[in-house]
């Protein structure tokens, strides 16, 4: 349950606090950090402090260029200081379905998940669910492993509406994988769609077309997630903090190139 809050409350960061000024001015959060590149990693070191409580910092690289989010890294926070150290490979996420590709696509970490759950949801990335073409869609969370295996499909109220035979396997090892598939899975092949978000500062969240799932669940639907080259750049580094009282407070970098391998400051 903790882990699906966390997820659903990052979705709702990611709707409203890069696309928006904070709705609170005055108190909040300070944050100063450093980036600098070591070979293709950005390494940005962040220090972020609060009369409040801070409740989560969150990491966004943006495509200096097109606007465009190509990473996004979540932390949760307990503390009234907190130092942070992020690496930004140099990467972008792709989700394929086997025939067609979207790319950069909001996928996240998934954070502070049970032990016997966390191996199959090591990345998240929201959608947009319709189980069939026409109805109403539904707002989801489709969960990956770290080698960018689909493992799981969720709505926001923790509804599960698949589980791959893997881990299916690790958290019921007695339960016939057909049976369950019968019993359990409501996806559609071939009529199930979902459509994955994008995000970008001038145009805020967007979802891309919407991928059919035409693959049975025993092959996890084809659905995969794939780390890209993120280009030359240049990039600009975003940090946002939100206390215990809901403030929010951001702080931006000055636009790097991975070619001049500069240091840069929050400004």
């Amino acid at each position: 349950m903790w882990s699906r809050l966390l997820a659903g409350a990052l979705l709702v960061s990611i709707l409203f606090g890069v696309i928006c000024i904070s709705s609170v001015q005055g108190q909040g959060p300070s944050i100063t950090f450093a980036a600098k590149w070591e070979k293709d990693n950005l390494i940005i070191d962040a220090r972020i402090a609060d009369a409040e409580e801070l409740t989560s910092a969150t990491l966004y690289v943006i495509d200096a260029k097109s606007r465009d989010v190509v990473w996004t890294e979540h932390r949760i926070l307990r503390a009234r200081e907190a130092n942070l150290s992020f690496l930004w490979p140099r990467q972008s996420w792709r989700i394929s379905n086997g025939t067609n590709f979207i790319e950069p696509a909001v996928v996240v970490n998934t954070i502070d998940l049970p032990p016997e759950e966390a191996p199959y949801m090591v990345y998240s990335a929201p959608c947009q669910m319709a189980l069939n073409q026409g109805e109403d869609e539904t707002t989801a969370l489709a969960y990956f492993d770290e080698k960018g295996r689909f493992h799981s499909l969720r709505d926001l109220s923790g509804k599960e509406y698949y589980r791959s035979m893997e881990f299916l396997r690790s958290a019921s090892p007695t339960t016939p994988y057909g049976r369950y598939v019968k019993n359990n899975i409501t996806l559609v092949v071939g009529q199930t769609a979902l459509r994955f978000f994008w995000l970008n500062l001038d145009h805020g969240l967007n979802t891309f077309p919407a991928m059919v799932l035409d693959r049975s669940p025993i092959q996890h639907y084809t659905l995969i997630i794939e780390r890209r080259a993120s280009g030359e750049g240049p990039f600009v580094v975003e940090i946002e903090a939100e206390d215990l009282a809901g403030v929010k407070a951001k702080e931006f970098s000055e636009p790097i190139s991975p070619i001049r391998k500069t240091d840069v400051k929050a400004s």
